[in-house]
């Protein structure tokens, strides 16, 4: 409300003052809107991702050869084990997996 003028405060016009700041809320909501809209936009663009229950019996090399027949079983744990972070080869029933995108 204060304008700074040298040492002197000067009042500064209420209506320039109200002026200001909804230049810098729509500045703010823009600049907010890029940034978000961008990491919609990027989200938007990856594939659905694919959850894998695990079930009893279950193996990574049992759920590697049937989700993906057409890969070498290998390949495709070791996307398994660094997209879900797993520390070791061994899956426990009810666990989720996320499968590689193929």
């Amino acid at each position: 409300m204060f304008e700074k003028k040298g040492m002197i405060m000067v009042l500064v016009d209420p209506r320039r003052f109200a002026q200001r700041i909804g230049m810098l809320a729509v500045a703010g909501f823009a600049i907010f809107g890029f940034i978000f809209g961008q990491v919609a936009s990027a989200n938007d663009a990856t594939a659905e991702q694919v959850y894998y229950s695990v079930s009893s019996g279950d193996t990574l090399w049992k759920i590697a050869s049937e989700q993906a027949p057409n890969q070498d079983p290998r390949d495709f744990i070791a996307q398994l084990v660094e997209l879900n972070k797993l520390t070791s080869d061994s899956v426990t029933p009810g666990q989720r997996l996320l499968l590689p995108n193929s």
